[in-house]
């Protein structure tokens, strides 16, 4: 290799090599994981969340605590796990269970306590209790910590805001270290906002990370990148099992079963599946290339149990009609490819709660009996009441009657008071069908394809309803799977359409109420001309989604600029969506802005004061 050499002295070699080498000891780790359980790292699919999360437990960033928020199962506590281990050596760390302090007497001394015995192993010498309070040994501790480079990190941090005894003590000493200066940081998982935690914090000194459940590009990126036997299956076949098979473990487990089997025939995937004891997994019917839904294109001890804030469950989902008795599986299949195809992560799991399993939506198993002609009225209040009992979300049934019913008004108005959506099927020719036709419903038509209103459907523009309009057949789309016979129409079918719809919207921003949601459909709808010179609306639930997202995305500005990467871990939106959307929100100008200052490009909103900056 051509080299130069400048100097006085003739060439010679750079080192000694006759030297003898002295390797370097590797640093000690100094860490506690208490209450902790521990996956493999390699199913790890969250890269940007991680890269946010090691650079303010490594204090690189001016926040003094990170919140990772999720709901269950989606891997908060993998994901700090992870971040742990990517610190550096001299980073002393903890990782506790805030249940597991909990089930002490005293939570805040034993905090302490272990505290005390991480900065006896990094050779700090601290305060010993003594007759020392719980509270005052804790203060002396924080001065003790700036010392070293330290991340503190709180499991089940739900648990800090119960009536447990000792949670109040855990959360105000928590507060008071994110109040001290020094190397010390602070990470909290959650299933919701703890405001008790952020309240006292400035918005530069506190970094969120929204955890989604991983969505099915997601998935498959990483099956593309660590199970390559699993990519000889189309992605179309192996996207079915999505909704079985709900953890990056098993995905593996099916692989190594794959290359057991050697077949590698689409057909056998169920049977594979159901070797992992997973799921029931049906084979789904062929899948039209033509229009598509919404006419696209083709552990540790138990504490005992405490009063905690309220944790943010999956949407749960009551169906009732003719056409979807007994089909809970079929439904749930069909809903979670209508999601992939929506680019909304998550699955819907029925016959089991929404909880632990990373899970968009729960199909409730509250059915209707259909089976001896329509129900009464005392049957449908009464399904009504039961699916409200199971804390039902949306509740979408195909009933109608010509005659008004006051109970069933008063349920509805009741349901609908206490936050849940009531989507009904609006057949009625021409008059109005109850109770499609109360105030409080939220009314479906049905429309040809050529877009017009059907006959049975027809606008009623005095009393505005049906409130919206949806395609009337899911014959040749990936939802046929819904009812048991798809080749008819009508507004049953319009009326899951709408259901699914407000689903998808109402999982991509949580923090929408049930009202933010039907009338987002209804905004967000394209117009329509009646044959009596009204306009009425037609569902388009990509623009719903995109309206949805948008606001996601301006949510998550505060009052303090982010940088790209710190606002895609806020935003429960995969990038190669959000990127998109924060280009169309900066040319539009009016709500969020880009800047550079000091040489790094932020986004902050379009009304936020305007600091130093170099555009």
């Amino acid at each position: 290799m051509p080299c130069l050499f400048v100097g006085g002295s003739e060439p010679g070699a750079i080192v000694d090599p006759d030297a003898k080498a002295r390797p370097e000891p590797s640093p000690r780790r100094i860490s506690r994981r208490i209450g902790i359980r521990q996956g493999e790292l390699r199913f790890i699919s969250r890269l940007a969340e991680l890269r946010e999360g090691v650079d303010v437990l490594s204090g690189r960033t001016s926040a003094r605590l990170l919140h990772v928020v999720g709901m269950p199962s989606t891997g908060k506590t993998a994901l700090l796990d992870r971040v742990l281990e990517e610190l550096e050596p001299q980073i002393a760390h903890l990782f506790v269970s805030a249940k597991r302090l909990l089930a002490k007497p005293d939570p805040l001394r034993e905090l302490s306590r272990i505290v005390a015995e991480l900065m006896d192993d990094a050779g700090v010498r601290t305060a010993r209790p003594g007759r020392l309070s719980a509270g005052d040994w804790w203060e002396r501790l924080l001065d003790d910590l700036t010392e070293v480079p330290t991340a503190i990190v709180v499991d089940d941090g739900d648990l800090l805001v119960g009536d447990a005894p000792g949670a109040s003590d855990l959360l105000d000493a928590l507060v008071l270290l994110t109040q001290r200066r020094g190397d010390a940081r602070l990470a909290v998982a959650t299933t919701g906002e703890l405001a008790g935690l952020t309240e006292s914090l400035r918005a530069a000194e506190v970094r969120t990370i929204r955890l989604d459940a991983l969505s099915w590009p997601e998935v498959w990126q990483w099956i593309r990148r660590n199970l390559p036997t699993l990519t000889r299956y189309p992605e179309q076949d192996l996207s079915r099992l999505y909704t079985d098979v709900r953890h990056l473990e098993l995905w593996e487990q099916l692989a190594d079963l794959a290359a057991q089997d050697g077949m590698f025939e689409p057909r056998d995937l169920p049977l594979l599946v159901r070797q992992l004891g997973v799921g029931a997994a049906k084979p789904a019917p062929p899948v039209s290339n033509g229009s598509d839904f919404f006419g696209a294109g083709s552990g540790a001890p138990e504490a005992e149990p405490a009063a905690a804030a309220t944790v943010r469950h999956a949407l749960r989902l009551a169906v009732a009609g003719p056409f979807t008795a007994g089909r809970r599986e079929e439904i749930a299949v069909a809903v979670t490819q209508c999601a992939i195809r929506h680019d909304v992560p998550g699955r819907v799991v029925a016959g089991e709660t929404g909880q632990g399993e990373s899970a968009l939506a729960e199909l409730l198993p509250q059915e209707m009996a259909f089976a001896h002609g329509a129900p009464s009225e005392r049957d449908v209040c009464r399904w009504m009441e039961d699916a409200a009992l199971a804390d039902a979300d949306i509740l979408v049934f195909d009933y109608g009657n010509a005659v008004p019913s006051d109970a069933q008004n008063a349920v509805i108005a009741r349901l609908v008071g206490d936050g849940r959506l009531v989507i009904v099927s609006g057949d009625h020719s021409d008059e109005p069908a109850y109770p499609a036709w109360s105030a409080e419903a939220f009314a479906v038509g049905a429309v040809e394809d050529d877009g017009t209103l059907t006959h049975e459907t027809p606008y009623f523009p005095d009393a505005g309803k049906p409130d919206v309009y949806a395609p009337r057949t899911i014959t040749g789309t990936t939802c046929e799977r819904l009812v048991d016979r798809p080749e008819m129409e009508g507004t049953t079918f319009a009326a899951l359409y709408v259901a699914v719809a407000a689903m998808l919207v109402w999982a991509t921003d949580r923090d929408l109420a049930a009202q933010d949601v039907r009338a987002l459909l209804v905004e967000t709808a394209t117009p329509i001309s009646t044959s009596g010179g009204d306009t009425a609306k037609q569902l388009d639930v990509d623009a719903a989604l995109d309206s949805a997202r948008r606001e996601v995305v301006v949510g998550a500005l505060g009052s303090d600029a982010l940088e790209l990467g710190q606002l895609l871990a806020e935003i429960p939106i995969r990038p190669e969506l959000a990127v998109p959307l924060l280009d169309a929100l900066v040319a539009d100008g009016t709500r969020i802005r880009r800047v550079v200052r000091n040489g790094v490009e932020q986004y902050e909103r379009a009304g936020a004061a305007v600091g130093p900056r170099n555009e």
